[in-house]
């Protein structure tokens, strides 16, 4: 009968509207809620939420209260018969009994509330939601296929393992976001909050964690094809005949350079070549003996070289397409200057006018 009241009661609370999410439990107005924040049970619950734990159900709480009030009647009978005993020794005050009820009740609880069981922590057990599978490569698999989790330069990555192992520190330990670096509480808060904002990924940027993986990679295979770097046991360069440029490149000694992965995006870049094919440079000559005399007589641009030719006709159209700019503005001035001197003369006519009818006005007040 016990049991189906509180499942009454928790039916009841749900379909009331005001809810407390520490407690999991709706009332059905203010009061109630005031009245339960006050309570026992929730304040219960909130020293569990704060150590991470889960809260309990209402009926789980009366069933703690009456474990707790069985244990202080057997501590009270228990106290009784020891006084009864030694009714020769000196008599314990008051306060000193109630201090010790409390405490005993404050051991109880502590023993109830265990402590939190660490994080499980593995490179086959998943960063985001704690999901255990037999292999790595499946872990990574579910990750990147639920997540969007993906990692940087994986042709490099010597320990993948060390790697989702440090990650997994990081964030169930550290409480670190891996893509803004924020900390919140670690664990499933810090989980929360990267998958809410798709942060499930590392920045791998140079100045925010870009050397902070750097242990976990081997970048000396991309220099395998240059003869003139060489190596310590470290793996740093050895600068003998070759020398770094204020760019960051690196000039070997036969003047070859190698560019530097911050400029990527411009060693990307396809420029168009000068075309200087024979039929492309004939077009170009017949097009300036065409101009006639704007650079000299035909016989001076029989003589000139085909790279002369070129430059004197892109000179050309420059010029052209700098006369037309030219003239487009001077008959921009034109036309606001006519505009101006209209505006004028009508300000002029209106104000001839109005001096005529006030001359007039004054010869009819005279008149009267």
């Amino acid at each position: 009968i016990g049991q189906t009241k509180n499942i009454m009661a928790d039916l009841v609370d749900m379909e009331s509207t005001f809810k407390c999410n520490t407690c999991k439990s709706c009332f059905a107005s203010t009061e109630k809620i005031k009245e339960h924040y006050k309570g026992e049970w929730h304040i219960l619950n909130s020293k569990r939420r704060a150590n991470g734990l889960f809260p309990l159900k209402r009926s789980e709480y009366k069933e703690l209260m009456a474990q707790q009030g069985k244990s202080t009647k057997s501590n009270a009978s228990a106290s009784i018969s020891g006084e009864m005993r030694t009714a020769k020794q000196p008599a314990i005050s008051q306060s000193e009994t109630i201090t010790e009820t409390v405490g005993d009740e404050e051991e109880e609880l502590d023993e109830e509330e265990q402590e939190p069981e660490p994080p499980k922590i593995a490179a086959n057990i998943s960063i985001f939601d704690d999901k255990e599978f037999e292999t790595t490569d499946e872990c990574v698999q579910y990750m990147a296929t639920k997540f969007g989790f993906f990692i940087p330069d994986a042709e490099y990555l010597v320990d993948m393992e060390g790697m989702l192992v440090y990650l997994g520190e990081k964030v169930k330990l550290g409480g670190y976001c891996l893509y803004c670096q924020k900390m919140f509480m670690p664990g499933q808060a810090c989980q929360n909050h990267m998958t809410s904002k798709s942060h499930c990924k590392i920045r791998y940027e140079n100045g925010i964690d870009g050397e902070e993986f750097e242990d976990f990679y081997d970048f000396s295979a991309t220099y395998e094809d240059v003869d003139d770097v060489e190596f310590d046991e470290d793996g740093n360069v050895i600068e003998g005949g070759m020398k770094i440029a204020s760019t960051g490149e690196m000039v070997l000694a036969d003047g070859r350079i190698l560019g530097h992965r911050d400029f990527r995006v411009y060693y990307k870049q396809h420029y168009r070549p000068t075309d200087t094919r024979e039929p492309v440079l004939a077009q170009q000559r017949e097009e300036l003996l065409r101009l006639g005399g704007k650079f000299g007589g035909n016989d001076e641009v029989d003589s000139m070289e085909d790279m002369q030719v070129m430059h004197l006709l892109v000179k050309y159209q420059k010029d052209v397409r700098k006369g037309m700019m030219v003239e487009q503005r001077s008959q921009l001035h034109k036309e606001y200057r006519n505009q101006r001197q209209e505006y004028k003369s009508k300000v002029q006519k209106m104000r001839s006018s109005e001096i005529t009818t006030a001359k007039i006005r004054d010869y009819h007040g005279m008149l009267k």
